[in-house]
């Protein structure tokens, strides 16, 4: 097992802030073969951040340690997948310029690797 990572009974009720994380059907009341991962920033039309990519991590971890999850549907809330990377939010958090920037998309691809089979 991951250090630190359980299997919860259910994932509805993890404190997520930029994801969101449901069933297929969506009324199924325990985990079923398919989950639904969704970005979840519709404000801002889904940008990714450093902050969403922990969270996506942090749920990859645990999928791939659930026996019962077949099969990952990634997507994004409403009607935009992703408007890429939340430069304004990012830029904000430290002394990078907009030219320098680099999305964390490699890294996390690196972190995710172990459940590429549901994805």
């Amino acid at each position: 097992m991951a250090q630190g990572y359980i299997v919860p009974e259910s994932y509805d009720h993890l404190n997520y802030r930029e994801i969101q994380i449901s069933n297929v059907p969506d009324t199924a009341t325990s985990v079923t073969p398919v989950v639904v991962l969704t970005l979840y920033r519709p404000e801002r039309r889904n940008a990714y951040t450093e902050s969403m990519r922990a969270e996506i991590v942090d749920a990859f971890r645990r999928f791939d340690l659930d026996d019962r999850i077949k099969c990952i549907v990634l997507t994004g809330y409403g009607t935009t997948f992703c408007a890429g990377a939340d430069l304004k939010t990012e830029l904000q958090a430290g002394d990078e310029k907009p030219n320098e920037h680099r999305d964390g998309f490699v890294p996390m691809s690196k972190e995710t690797s172990s459940v590429s089979d549901k994805i």
